[in-house]
């Protein structure tokens, strides 16, 4: 799954990378999804643009009592089949980030556990995102598929990932191309193992 991103780049870095209009503050930094932050996104309702959306998809049908928490991700194999994500299967949007964190088990239990970062090769790179509209706020949840070797050895216990979009890839999932055709987009990352304080043990796959 994924719950924690970095965004290292500006405001003005994003727009230039992406050629695309920003017109909205933003810091770099660390991001916790369950407390919902907002963050940059290239939504295909408005692929000129960077905006910012907040983590954490609120169907249009949403109560006060729906839990966002809920709708951080999106797998992709059941798109078609949850009420939160069915509706918006042509709300594509490109999550912007610098990477994301897992954690490794290193027991059976997950009580010892190492802190990763992920990153691409670049800068800034996008994840596969859906996003929808509710009062007056564009919210967003990151697709996520089956992890790849590489990140099945770090995220042990569940063995999964974002779906990591190359260049021509960002393309076509913001065109809205067939979800299935994504199911196998796990670009070249890299890990590094970041300590967290107090711990003493490290582990890398490099």
């Amino acid at each position: 799954m994924c719950y924690y991103l970095k965004v290292a780049a500006t405001a003005k870095k994003l727009a230039e990378q992406y050629n695309k209009e920003i017109n909205v503050d933003f810091t770099p930094g660390d991001f916790n999804g369950f407390e919902h932050p907002l963050t940059p996104v290239i939504a295909n309702a408005q692929p000129e643009a960077i905006q910012l959306a907040q983590w954490g998809l609120v169907p249009h049908w949403a109560d006060r009592s729906f839990e966002a928490r809920n709708t951080l991700n999106a797998r992709i194999e059941t798109l078609t089949d949850k009420a939160s994500f069915s509706p918006y299967l042509s709300n594509r949007c490109l999550v912007l980030v610098s990477g994301f964190y897992e954690w490794q088990w290193l027991d059976k239990q997950g009580k010892r556990k190492q802190k990763y970062y992920i990153t691409g090769a670049s800068e800034t790179f996008a994840l596969a995102g859906l996003w929808s509209v509710y009062d007056r706020q564009l919210t967003y949840s990151i697709v996520t598929t089956a992890a790849n070797p590489q990140m099945a050895v770090i995220h042990n216990s569940k063995e999964r990932m974002p779906v990591v979009l190359s260049g021509t890839q960002e393309a076509d999932w913001l065109a809205c191309a067939p979800v299935a055709t994504f199911r196998d987009c796990q670009a070249l990352l890299y890990p590094q193992a970041v300590l967290e304080a107090g711990t003493n043990q490290q582990l890398s796959l490099f």
